[in-house]
């Protein structure tokens, strides 16, 4: 089958595309899909940079991507949920092959139908953005009427979080910073506030928010924004140990004692000015969950949430796509199509 993978971390050269052995079943919960779109994420890239090479290790050669839409081709015995025709999309899990081939091959337990309003495109735009958002908020406790920021709205996970904080968490205000051009969008997705990061700094326009979402590294800024027993989620800072070393599922990711040393070190100035704040400070490092791509799937099709795409690319142009993403000029989701349902065939 066609994919795209590399075989050595490294810059763009290292992405290639070529033949991979189609995927079969391994277990009685797998499901084979037949892919018809992924989505790019910044996860990608730098998997492939190797920045997350001690936490996540790779067998070669590894195919890129999380992201993805597309039709069951067959299913294991305990996949009683889905068969064969399904329309489907999901995020695969960190210790899995990636998605930017022909077919995959995952657990049943990451999925979910596909919207039925959303085509193909639209429907791998969602799932590891949404998700994030998602587990973010949840991991902060944050609660119903709050006032909300969320840094860097234009991005993937923040123009998603923006329309989650309203629909599902019923926000009091939502706040969002972007640049000069990206204003407007921000205030059709739903945001109240909107700084404009080139001319404002919005810890000195915006305060008593209860929660900060930090999608751009800016946690420190967000304490100042966010009340006395408020809470902050990053994804963009360095991860804490705690966060890479819970009870829970994380899907391939081990940390060493020493790296967990490490990393609370490199973290250790923003937990401490959290804590001199008294504002609750997490990091999130998102997993597959099907139980929550279930819930996308109702907000999808209830009109609650609507991916936000910035431009597709063929398959063939899949490394163009890639090197688009990493200049961080996207707004919104890249998206790459393997099956084009509007050609003839």
């Amino acid at each position: 089958m066609r994919s795209w993978f590399y075989t050595k971390y490294g810059g763009p050269a290292v992405l290639q595309t070529g033949d991979q052995p189609e995927p079969e079943l391994r277990g009685p919960k797998d499901v084979v899909v037949k892919v018809h779109a992924v989505a790019l994420n910044p996860i990608d890239y730098k998997r492939r940079q190797g920045v997350l090479k001690m936490l996540l290790k790779e067998t070669w050669p590894h195919i890129v991507g999380y992201d993805f839409s597309g039709v069951v081709t067959n299913c294991g015995v305990d996949a009683d949920s889905f068969a064969m025709g399904d329309e489907v999309f999901g995020m695969l899990p960190h210790d899995s092959n990636g998605s930017l081939a022909e077919f995959i091959v995952v657990q049943a337990d990451y999925i979910s139908k596909k919207p039925a309003n959303l085509t193909h495109v639209e429907a791998a735009a969602l799932p590891l953005v949404s998700q994030t958002a998602l587990q973010s908020f949840r991991l902060g406790q944050l609660a119903e009427n709050k006032k909300v920021l969320i840094t860097g709205g234009a991005g993937g996970v923040g123009s998603v979080a923006i329309q989650i904080a309203k629909a599902v968490f019923k926000a009091q205000t939502v706040a969002t910073t972007t640049s000069t051009k990206k204003l407007e969008r921000m205030r059709l997705l739903g945001a109240d506030e909107v700084v404009d990061y080139g001319h404002e700094r919005f810890e000195r326009e915006l305060a008593e928010y209860d929660f900060a979402l930090d999608c751009t590294g800016e946690a420190k800024q967000c304490f100042e924004c966010v009340t006395r027993g408020g809470a902050v989620v990053s994804i963009a800072e360095t991860p804490t140990w705690k966060s890479l070393s819970t009870s829970g599922d994380l899907q391939g990711v081990s940390v060493s004692y020493f790296l967990g040393a490490i990393l609370d070190c490199l973290s250790s100035s923003v937990t401490r000015r959290a804590r001199q704040a008294q504002i609750t400070y997490e990091y999130l490092f998102t997993v597959a969950d099907g139980v929550v791509m279930d819930e996308i799937r109702q907000l999808a099709e209830q009109r609650a949430l609507t991916p936000v795409i910035d431009k597709v690319f063929p398959f063939e142009k899949a490394n163009l796509a890639m090197e688009y993403l990493e200049a961080g000029h996207a707004m919104g989701k890249v998206v790459v199509l393997i099956v084009d349902t509007t050609k003839a065939t």
